[in-house]
This record gives C-alpha cells, structure tokens and sequence, in this order.
C-alpha cells in the first residue's frame, strides 16, 4: 500500500504529523494540536526547544516566501497544549494484551531512545526496568545538555509523563559495576542496550594530556551540576559541532571574556545548526573555520595559546574522515583553557565478558533491519550504533527497537516498514509558486531559559495558517468527470489538467476546495472535506427538537474560526445546543447543495463566516462563496 507524505511529515524521523497539528493551531485547537504531536513522540517539550526541525528545510513554502516556523509552532502547542491535556479527567489509555505481563525486558540507559522504547514496550503491557547510572533519567539532556537551550521544566514534563506508563527506573546503577550484564541477561527475557555517546573523544597529539586541557562532556557535565569550573578569561575551543557550539556559549556564560572555537569545516560547512552558529557569533564567539590544531604553546607550565595548520582536505576520496593540512600555513590563537569538542564515543566495557560481538573498532553492531545484536533476545537502538545524531532519531530509534523487542517476544518475524511504500509530494511547480499569495512568516526572539519568548496566540495562529496543506486536496473520480472545465475555471493555480481525462496533480493542488464546489457530476472529492462527513452533518431534524431549539447549519472557513472568535465549546452555550459546524478548507468550497440540503432537512438557517478579503489564503476563494450564496 502506498503513502503519500507531505515533505514535512517525511523528513521528520518520528513521522510527526506536522500538517494535522499546523492545522490545529489555525482552528486554536490547541489540545488536538498537542495530542497530535505526543501521538509519535514521547519527547514533546525537549523536541520543541532541541529539535533541528528538518521538517522546516522540507517545507513546501519556503520556495513561496518562507518555510513554516513548525519547531516554534510546536513549542507554542505543547505550552499551550499541554495545559489542557492535563486538565482532562481522564486520559485515553493503551489497552494491552493480559499475557504480556508475565514477560519482563530491561533497558540499559535511560536517554531518549532507551526511554522511548521502554515507553512503547510498557504502553504494550510489558514489565520495564530502566537501569541509568546516572542519578536521573534524560540521558544528556539531563547531565549535559546547556539549561539555555532545554529549560529544566521542558524535560521534566515529558519524564513525567513516560513514567506515568508504569515502567520502573533504577537511577544511580551502572551495569558493568553495580550490576552484571550476565546477572541482567538472566533475569529478562528481552535486553535493549541504548547507553548512547556518553564520553568525550581525547586528541592524540603532544601536550593534550595538560591539566587546563578539559573535554566537552565532562566541562558541561560540571556546569550542569552547579560545579563551575574556573575558566581563564580566554577560552579555545576545538570542534565544529553542536556540542563545540555548547561548550563555546556556556564558557561565555559562566565568565569567559573571549571564545575562540577553531574547526575543521569552513563555516558554511560545518554540522552545527546554522541557527545555534548565528547565535553564538552573536554572542561573541570567534569561529576560526578551516584550521586544525598543530600544538599547545606555552610560557612555562601555563598554556598561552594554540598553533593552528591550514586544512587542505577532510575527506579521502572514498569518503572517509581523514584530514590532510598545510603544515606550513599556520597561525595562532592564544587561549589559556583549551576544551575539546571533537566526537563523543560510546563506554561499552560492561560487555567485555559477554558474547556480543563488537566490531574492529571496538562498537556495538546490530543489524539494521531489525536492531538485534549477535546474542538471542538482545537488542540495541539510538547513538550507540548509529552514531551522533539528532534527538528526534534516537527517538525514532527507540520506536523501532520496541516494535523489534515485542516481536521477538511474541515469536512474530520483524521486518521495519521494508512493505510500505512512500511516496513524498514534489517540489511546487514554478508557476504555481508566482499565483500563490505571499504572507510574511510571523517572528518571535530567540528562546532562553525561561521560555518567555513562545510565540504569542495571534501569531501562532497567523504563522500556522501559512501551512499549504500540502496533499489534503483534490481527487479525481474520471468515470464521473464531464470535462465541463468549471474546475480549471475557478483554480486559482491553474492545477487540472483537462485533456482525455481530468488530471489535478497534488504538487500544484493547494487543497482549496474551489474545483469540488463547482463540479456537476460530483467527480471531484476533497481529501480535507470528505462529502459524506458533511451529508451525515446534515442529517433531518425532528421537528420538535427544531421547535425547541433552532437549529442552525454554519460552514466556517478553517482560517477563519480564529477570527470569528468561536469558542471550541460553542455547542455547550444557550442557543447553539443544536447547531451544525463544518470547517471548510476555503470558504470556496461551500456548495450550493449543502446549502440546500441545511434548509430542506429542517434547520432553521445557514450561517457562513468567510475569512477577510485581504487574509483569504486562495485567490477568488471569498468572490465564489457570495455567488454560490
């Protein structure tokens, strides 16, 4: 069966439906919005100040003007959200199987993949132990993470409610040393290693072995924990990550004057976020591109600076890390700390006994389709067998390893998604893109501890409503199409194609309606407005019920719920007991039937509350609805 995706919802490794929950925030449905977005991720609050949001680089919109704020937007549901969700008195709830409380699986590391699969496998029924060295669960977003970027409280709602799921976490154990893997393998049926990238890499080159040479973990590991190190008024650091960035701004942070941060990369180039980079040159740090260390210079025992070596290559032409530099282009940077941001690795010595096979480099293998390792019942998921990533792909990750652990379990054979075929919506054709209306994107300032800068109501609804809906539009059903051409008369974008049989290609579809309103035959169908949804809507009155109460039919534009001010619960005030509500995508996509059949099934009258002309998202969109009024 195929899949069509939006290039939002694609990108994103979790499969957030980035669509439905813009949409909501359009209708100020702000509860939908935050339950769409815990629907695939356990990690709302973190992914909503963390997230690298490549849904954003896939948005169809930027080619229009700008792609959709979708990682602001998201902060602002789950704030918004979020408050709503806990006020309900009851929660939906996963209903499991009562066999599968008999079989218990442990999960080595309590970091976003492992807690994420612990979620889904407890969510299924099964009896979770979480076992963490650390004094609390998070992984790094609680030992390291900068406080600027992941607020505490953001990463404490999404832990309490993963662990409101009934698993349980021993903190404080370290398997290796508290605990034998042997002991661990013994007592669960099932394993799931995700101990994640949790040391710092060391440079081997002369003289990085000195006292005021720091490594990045352990340096925001001390931050963190309120143990200040004492950083001279010059700082360098080495790395061209988002970890690099980290340690750049939080030595700014607790007293440095002046960060230097030397990479491999050029600028433009490097793999930290382009947003983290342009905030750290605004805070001070001094990025020094395309150099790598040569040696420490020294007066005395005291370090005074950096040699540094012009870089020549990267990369080999296979495609493997290995630097080649001038080493007679050279410079200096003084500095009197040096931290070092150059990779994390993984600490695997608790399987040093076992028979789990590591590869020659001495890292967990685990097959990639199904995530098991070499030893029966064993599995692995997140950084520590793929390697320094994003957190939403860890979560991802931890998805798959519940999916593989629960099969296993079940005797069921595992096979991730290699049945499902995907097809992502293409690229907005280019004269498409010159007949779709410009709307500015909405701002807000950069985000810090406090989260004071969430987007406000307005805005977000404004900024949500810039969404294309990208696949939600038109179908056609050839057996019933005339070629009456009404269709490619009213399209604002010109998107059927009218030649031996009607064709509306979803890349220049915008999801408007318009074409369904006007077609005779009823050979257009809305996947946003299904007809017999509205129908059933639009069912007879009994005619008591009508005495007592009028009831009235109102068609609302989507866009325009937010304008018009109508409360989400309208339904529940004097006079609106039994009124009608149909959202539609335009208020174009009104039909005169539906009209009619309001008025012949008993209700007392049509209301039809139409965006304003100058904030209608679809050209001529306002023009049909008056004419089919």
């Amino acid at each position: 069966m195929e899949t069509v995706l939006p290039p939002c919802v694609d990108a994103c490794p979790v499969k957030t439906d980035v669509r439905g929950y813009l949409s909501a925030i359009a209708e100020r449905d702000y509860l939908k919005a935050y339950s769409l977005i815990k629907e695939h991720n356990p990690f709302p609050a973190v992914c909503a100040w963390i997230c690298p949001h490549p849904c954003e680089s896939s948005c169809r919109r930027g080619t229009v003007d700008e792609p959709l704020a979708i990682r602001d937007l998201k902060r602002f549901a789950v704030e918004k959200g979020r408050e709503a969700w806990k006020s309900l008195k009851s929660r939906p709830k996963k209903i499991s199987p009562s066999y599968l409380v008999s079989q218990k699986a442990a999960v080595i590391g309590a970091g976003p993949a492992g807690l994420t699969a612990a979620f889904d496998l407890a969510c299924k029924g099964y009896l979770v132990t979480v076992y963490e060295k650390c004094p609390a669960p998070g992984g790094q977003f609680f030992s390291s993470l900068p406080a600027y970027r992941l607020p505490a409280a953001a990463l404490s709602q999404d832990l309490e409610d993963i662990l409101a799921c009934g698993m349980e976490i021993k903190t404080g154990v370290e398997i290796g040393k508290d605990l034998s893997f042997q002991e661990l393998y013994a007592n669960y049926q099932a394993l799931v290693i995700s101990v994640g990238l949790s040391m710092s890499r060391k440079l081997i080159l002369p003289e990085f072995d000195h006292p005021e040479v720091w490594l990045a973990l352990p340096f925001l590991q001390a931050v963190k924990q309120g143990k200040l190190p004492k950083v001279n008024k010059n700082v360098l650091v080495i790395g061209g990550g988002g970890v690099a960035l980290d340690v750049a701004r939080t030595a700014i942070r607790i007293g440095a004057e002046k960060v230097s941060l030397v990479c491999l990369e050029k600028q433009e180039e490097m793999v930290a976020p382009a947003e983290e980079i342009e905030e750290a040159l605004k805070e001070g740090v001094q990025i020094i591109p395309g150099y790598g260390p040569k040696k420490i210079l020294f007066a005395g025992a005291k370090i005074t600076g950096l040699e540094i070596k012009k870089v020549h290559s990267i990369y080999d032409q296979d495609g493997n890390f290995n630097p080649v530099f001038f080493e007679d282009k050279t410079n200096v940077v003084s500095g009197a700390n040096i931290i070092l941001a150059i990779g994390q690795t993984t600490n695997l010595s608790f399987l040093e006994d076992s028979p789990i096979k590591l590869n020659e480099n001495g890292w967990l293998t685990a097959d990639k389709n199904t995530l098991a390792t070499s030893l029966a019942g064993v599995f692995a998921c997140g950084e520590v067998i793929t390697g320094a990533g994003a957190a939403v792909s860890a979560i991802a990750s931890g998805h798959r390893a519940a999916d593989a652990v629960h099969s296993y379990l079940q005797h069921h054979s595992f096979s991730f998604n290699l049945d499902q075929k995907i097809k992502v919506i293409g690229s907005l054709p280019p004269e498409t893109i010159k007949l779709i209306p410009s709307f500015p994107r909405q701002k807000i300032w950069s985000f810090d501890t406090g989260g004071k800068y969430v987007y406000q109501a307005r805005a977000a609804v404004i900024e949500a409503r810039r969404c294309l809906s990208c696949g939600l539009g038109a179908e056609v059903i050839s057996a019933q199409c005339s070629l009456c051409i009404n269709c490619l008369r009213v399209c604002p974008y010109h998107a059927p194609i009218v030649q031996s049989q009607l064709q509306i290609p979803s890349e220049k579809c915008l999801s408007c309606g318009l074409c369904a309103s006007v077609c005779p035959s009823k050979a257009i169908t809305l996947k946003n407005l299904p007809e017999n949804e509205v129908l059933a809507l639009l069912q007879p009155l009994p005619q008591a019920r009508q005495a007592q109460d009028p009831a009235l039919a109102i068609f609302i534009c989507r866009h325009a719920s937010a304008e018009a001010n109508l409360p989400l619960d309208f339904k529940s005030r004097p006079g609106f007991e039994n009124a009608c509500l149909i959202k539609l995508p335009c208020i174009g996509a009104l039909k005169v039937f539906w009209l009619l059949a309001a008025i012949e099934n008993g209700f007392a009258g049509v209301v039809v509350i139409s965006c304003s002309k100058s904030t209608c998202q679809h050209s001529g969109g306002l023009n049909l609805a008056e004419n089919q009024v």
